[in-house]
Protein backbone atom coordinates (compact mmCIF):
# COMPACT_ATOMS: atom_id res chain seq x y z
CA UNK A 1 0.00 0.00 0.00
CA UNK A 2 1.04 3.24 -1.16
CA UNK A 3 0.87 6.86 1.46
CA UNK A 4 1.53 10.00 0.51
CA UNK A 5 3.79 12.08 2.94
CA UNK A 6 5.39 15.51 2.46
CA UNK A 7 8.94 16.43 2.96
CA UNK A 8 9.46 18.76 5.77
CA UNK A 9 12.48 20.71 4.31
CA UNK A 10 10.95 21.61 0.83
CA UNK A 11 7.60 20.22 1.24
CA UNK A 12 7.89 17.93 -1.72
CA UNK A 13 4.84 15.03 -2.18
CA UNK A 14 6.30 11.70 -1.76
CA UNK A 15 4.26 8.23 -2.85
CA UNK A 16 5.94 5.86 -0.52
CA UNK A 17 5.08 2.20 0.04
CA UNK A 18 4.12 2.22 3.53
CA UNK A 19 6.19 -1.33 4.32
CA UNK A 20 9.40 0.74 3.81
CA UNK A 21 12.01 1.70 6.27
CA UNK A 22 11.63 4.15 8.92
CA UNK A 23 12.47 6.73 6.55
CA UNK A 24 13.19 8.15 2.83
CA UNK A 25 15.42 10.48 1.03
CA UNK A 26 13.34 13.13 -0.45
CA UNK A 27 14.74 13.30 -4.35
CA UNK A 28 14.34 17.21 -4.47
CA UNK A 29 16.32 18.28 -1.87
CA UNK A 30 17.70 15.18 -0.48
CA UNK A 31 16.47 15.46 3.02
CA UNK A 32 15.87 11.92 4.97
CA UNK A 33 11.99 12.13 5.34
CA UNK A 34 10.44 9.89 8.62
CA UNK A 35 7.80 7.50 7.90
CA UNK A 36 5.26 7.89 10.01
CA UNK A 37 4.40 4.41 12.01
CA UNK A 38 0.67 3.20 11.48
CA UNK A 39 -1.31 0.69 13.31
CA UNK A 40 -0.13 -2.06 11.62
CA UNK A 41 3.47 -1.24 12.65
CA UNK A 42 2.38 -1.90 16.68
CA UNK A 43 3.73 -5.09 17.24
CA UNK A 44 7.02 -4.26 15.72
CA UNK A 45 7.48 -1.22 18.06
CA UNK A 46 6.64 -3.11 20.94
CA UNK A 47 10.03 -5.52 19.76
CA UNK A 48 12.27 -2.37 19.49
CA UNK A 49 11.25 -1.46 22.95
CA UNK A 50 14.18 -3.69 23.88
CA UNK A 51 16.70 -1.83 21.68
CA UNK A 52 15.22 1.54 21.29
CA UNK A 53 13.04 1.99 23.78
CA UNK A 54 12.52 5.99 23.53
CA UNK A 55 11.68 5.87 19.88
CA UNK A 56 9.50 3.12 20.06
CA UNK A 57 7.73 4.52 22.75
CA UNK A 58 6.96 8.14 20.72
CA UNK A 59 6.03 6.07 18.14
CA UNK A 60 3.36 3.79 20.32
CA UNK A 61 2.91 7.19 22.07
CA UNK A 62 1.76 8.96 18.29
CA UNK A 63 -0.37 6.23 17.26
CA UNK A 64 -2.26 6.27 20.60
CA UNK A 65 -1.52 2.56 21.39
CA UNK A 66 -2.47 2.33 25.03
CA UNK A 67 -2.60 -1.57 24.73
CA UNK A 68 1.34 -1.46 24.86
CA UNK A 69 1.01 -0.09 28.10
CA UNK A 70 2.68 -3.07 29.72
CA UNK A 71 5.23 -3.40 27.48
CA UNK A 72 5.82 0.32 27.65
CA UNK A 73 6.41 0.53 31.60
CA UNK A 74 8.63 -2.83 31.43
CA UNK A 75 10.60 -0.57 29.45
CA UNK A 76 10.46 2.30 31.54
CA UNK A 77 11.22 0.25 34.54
CA UNK A 78 14.52 -1.70 32.58
CA UNK A 79 15.51 1.94 32.03
CA UNK A 80 15.80 2.84 35.69
CA UNK A 81 17.48 -0.21 36.48
CA UNK A 82 20.44 0.47 33.58
CA UNK A 83 20.90 4.39 35.23
CA UNK A 84 18.74 6.03 32.51
CA UNK A 85 16.84 8.89 33.17
CA UNK A 86 13.93 8.07 31.18
CA UNK A 87 12.86 11.60 30.28
CA UNK A 88 12.12 10.99 26.61
CA UNK A 89 9.90 8.20 27.77
CA UNK A 90 8.25 9.65 31.04
CA UNK A 91 7.35 12.38 28.57
CA UNK A 92 6.11 9.56 25.44
CA UNK A 93 4.18 8.19 28.25
CA UNK A 94 2.54 11.07 29.99
CA UNK A 95 1.99 12.28 26.20
CA UNK A 96 0.08 8.64 25.81
CA UNK A 97 -2.11 8.99 28.55
CA UNK A 98 -2.76 12.57 28.12
CA UNK A 99 -3.84 12.16 24.92
CA UNK A 100 -5.95 8.69 25.58
CA UNK A 101 -6.86 9.29 29.57
CA UNK A 102 -10.29 7.14 29.23
CA UNK A 103 -9.10 3.84 28.04
CA UNK A 104 -5.32 4.07 29.60
CA UNK A 105 -7.00 4.72 32.45
CA UNK A 106 -8.93 1.15 32.50
CA UNK A 107 -5.38 -0.11 31.82
CA UNK A 108 -3.29 1.51 34.21
CA UNK A 109 -6.06 1.01 37.31
CA UNK A 110 -5.50 -3.11 36.22
CA UNK A 111 -1.77 -2.69 36.18
CA UNK A 112 -1.69 -0.58 39.27
CA UNK A 113 -3.18 -4.02 40.78
CA UNK A 114 0.39 -6.14 39.18
CA UNK A 115 1.68 -8.59 41.69
CA UNK A 116 5.17 -6.42 40.52
CA UNK A 117 5.69 -3.55 42.65
CA UNK A 118 7.32 -1.73 40.12
CA UNK A 119 4.73 -2.23 37.85
CA UNK A 120 1.96 -1.16 40.57
CA UNK A 121 4.43 2.31 40.97
CA UNK A 122 4.78 3.12 37.75
CA UNK A 123 1.01 2.40 36.71
CA UNK A 124 0.06 4.90 40.19
CA UNK A 125 2.23 7.40 38.94
CA UNK A 126 0.72 7.24 35.12
CA UNK A 127 -2.84 7.40 36.55
CA UNK A 128 -2.31 10.92 37.72
CA UNK A 129 -2.16 12.16 34.13
CA UNK A 130 -5.40 10.60 33.17
CA UNK A 131 -7.09 13.05 35.01
CA UNK A 132 -10.32 12.98 37.13
CA UNK A 133 -13.65 12.68 35.65
CA UNK A 134 -15.05 11.66 38.88
CA UNK A 135 -13.79 15.21 40.33
CA UNK A 136 -15.45 17.08 37.65
CA UNK A 137 -18.68 15.15 38.04
CA UNK A 138 -19.31 15.95 41.88
CA UNK A 139 -18.10 19.50 41.27
CA UNK A 140 -21.16 22.47 41.06
CA UNK A 141 -21.36 23.93 38.08
CA UNK A 142 -21.62 28.13 38.71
Amino acid sequence: MRIEIFCQRCGESLSIDDKGKGTVECPQCFYEVNVPATAADIPRLCTLLEEGPEAAAWALSDLGAVDALPQLLHALQRGFEHGDDNDGMSSALVDLIEGNPESSRQILTGLAQSSDPYMRENANWLLEFCGDNQADADSPTV
